[in-house]
């Protein structure tokens, strides 16, 4: 079981955001959900772990 500390977890994902913030143009719509589901996919990873 790997516990990830809130802070640490809440930068990585204000990084990823910004750092992926310029493909919302691209996606439109589409960016929250891939965002939403790639975190889910993550969460499982982790939790299985």
């Amino acid at each position: 079981m790997v516990q990830l500390h809130p802070d640490v977890l809440t930068a990585n994902v204000t990084d990823f955001i910004g750092y992926n913030e310029h493909l919302a143009n691209l996606t439109d719509g589409l960016f929250f959900p891939i965002i939403l589901f790639v975190i889910w996919i993550i969460s499982f990873i982790v939790v299985k772990a």
